[in-house]
């Protein structure tokens, strides 16, 4: 019997077993950020007045690479002083950045 490799149709055949092949299958969770708005007020943990970025953070599920479907959506409040994170609300992250647009 020869060695394991790719048959004709591109599938990896085991050595061991006769007519079995190996599918290789990629999945995983991406975590994409985007800025609803910057607001200015005192940090509560470093004391500097700043910027405060409100970010939605989404992550999805990808198959070979590609975003398939959401799996959760969270809002975040970040100090570009000392990169303090606070987790917000929907409503808290809205209410924040309604006066922005």
């Amino acid at each position: 019997m020869g060695r394991g490799g790719y048959n004709g149709e591109g599938v990896l055949t085991d050595p061991d077993v006769e007519g079995s092949s190996i599918m290789l299958v990629i999945f995983g969770i991406r975590v994409s950020e985007d800025v609803l708005g910057v607001v200015r007020y005192v940090c509560e943990t470093c004391g500097q007045e700043g910027a405060h970025q409100v970010l939605r953070r989404r992550r999805r599920f990808t198959l070979f690479f590609v975003p398939l479907f959401s799996v959760g959506t969270t809002y975040v409040d970040v100090c570009t002083w000392c990169a303090r994170s606070r987790e917000l609300s929907q409503q808290q992250a809205e209410l924040a950045t309604r006066e922005l647009r």
